[in-house]
């Protein structure tokens, strides 16, 4: 991978690190807690508290990815899959700049993953 390349995708990397970074404005608003609530509105207000706090969960690994991505980078192993050593495809990384394996490694951990213990 060329310098520029490397540059580009850690711009990148940084600046959705800096987008994942705290509490979204609409995310700290779905956990205020009302101080009184109609009984009617629970269920509504704690759907939202939840699906909030997903995203959250959510973003919070994101952001983990991107900063072994980052480090990836600065070791210069950037675009190697973690799993079989090849190259990852570039049109995998524009996608997904963060990705640390390659499509079929990727999918053979997520198929690991859905087996049941």
């Amino acid at each position: 991978m060329v310098r520029e390349q490397r540059e580009r995708f850690k711009r990148t990397l940084l600046k959705e690190r800096t987008r994942l970074s705290g509490f979204t404005p609409d995310t700290r608003e779905a956990l205020a807690a009302p101080t009184t609530i109609a009984i009617e509105d629970q269920a509504s207000v704690l759907h939202d508290q939840e699906v909030a706090l997903r995203s959250h969960e959510i973003d919070r690994y994101k952001h983990r990815l991107i900063e072994q991505a980052i480090r990836r980078l600065d070791r210069g192993e950037f675009g190697i899959c973690q799993e079989c050593l090849q190259p990852i495809p570039q049109r995998r990384l524009e996608a997904i700049p963060w990705a640390a394996y390659c499509v079929r490694c990727q999918e053979q951990l997520d198929e690991v993953e859905e087996e049941p213990a």
